[in-house]
């Protein structure tokens, strides 16, 4: 594992809406720079364990017993393309990459090229919690930052096996899986450069915190595109790392791809041959199957957003690599930008 050491990141502040990025042209040429005009974070990367640093995130102004079974009703935004993975920014733009570039698309479709010049297909994309953002490039085995007000990139990790799915905490810290068989499971401190191995897991394409960030939620898959899904969880120990035991939740009724967590605590991941979407109630141990959104195959993953922009925070978002579907699940969803 190489970790380079360059001051990047815009610290605690978040870009300035509608702000265009630096772009350079886009001629498909993998370009990594970095600048030094922002300052690095403070924080030193370890959660403190409060329930207050999560903020809007822990559900406190909605009353969970609303959130009822059985089928929502979705919508196909047909305006929205996206690639395997997207997020969403401080601006309301949905950001996925489209060949070597970052795009950001707001609700209506307009396009903006957010960053250029970068590496092959991402499999992962995550906003952090300063604007910028982190993507996995499994082709060159790194994950990349992308500062979010210039388009420049620099390599977080690299020498890695195929890095596929990130989560990121409210305090910056970075967790990537490696998509191969006893693949790792990595934190990264984006602020000190500081990383290591939480865990060894096969085939890992979906991890998500929960809502007071004492706990990461995997999912894993015996192969690449066959069987079904194992849901494994792993604690947060006293010394602010992850670490312990690695707990089997349950077994997805299907491969399933990504994972995202609602505010309430349920889990939703999507069925990558045929799209069906599912809500795990953490509670009772039970899956719901909340939509179908048909056809088959790359049903590749599924995210709130932090209602900005038009993009509803009580709606999730999954794609098949094409288009973007809204699913009206009623319930506010976790993410790092929350307003």
């Amino acid at each position: 594992m190489v970790l380079l050491a360059f001051t990047w990141f815009s610290g605690c502040r978040a870009p300035e809406p509608g702000r265009p990025a630096d772009k350079a042209t886009d001629d498909g040429t993998p370009t990594e720079t970095a600048h030094t005009g922002l300052p690095a974070p403070t924080h030193s990367g370890r959660y403190s364990g409060t329930t207050a640093d999560t903020g809007a995130h822990t559900g406190a102004d909605f009353d969970c017993s609303t959130v009822q079974p059985g089928t929502v009703s979705f919508v196909s935004t047909n305006a929205i393309t996206t690639e395997e993975d997207f997020d969403f920014d401080a601006t309301g733009l949905l950001l996925a990459q489209n060949f070597y570039s970052i795009k950001g698309t707001d609700r209506t479709g307009v396009v903006t090229v957010i960053a250029s010049g970068l590496s092959g297909d991402a499999a992962g994309i995550r906003t952090l919690p300063t604007g910028d953002f982190v993507y996995a490039s499994p082709d060159d085995g790194r994950v990349v930052g992308v500062d979010r007000y210039t388009g420049a990139s620099i390599t977080l990790l690299s020498g890695l096996r195929s890095p596929n799915s990130l989560e990121v905490g409210i305090d910056g810290v970075v967790y990537s899986s490696e998509f191969s068989d006893n693949g790792r499971v990595l934190w990264l401190d984006v602020a000190t450069r500081d990383s290591g191995e939480i865990t060894q897991l096969d085939f890992v394409n979906g991890m998500t915190l929960s809502n007071d960030e004492q706990i990461l939620y995997m999912s894993s898959a015996s192969n690449y595109w066959s069987g079904r899904s194992a849901i494994y969880a792993i604690d947060r120990q006293a010394d602010g790392l992850f670490g312990g035991p690695v707990r089997l939740i349950a077994e997805a009724p299907q491969l399933v791809t990504s994972l995202a967590i609602d505010v309430c605590d349920n889990l939703y991941m999507v069925a990558y041959s045929n799209g069906s979407v599912y809500r795990f109630d953490l509670d009772v141990g039970a899956f719901d199957q909340l939509a179908d959104l048909g056809g088959y195959g790359g049903y590749s993953s599924v995210r709130f957003a932090p209602g900005l922009g038009g993009y509803g925070n009580t709606y999730l978002y999954a794609t098949n690599r094409l288009l973007l579907y809204e699913i009206a699940v009623g319930v506010p969803g976790r993410h790092v930008l929350a307003p």
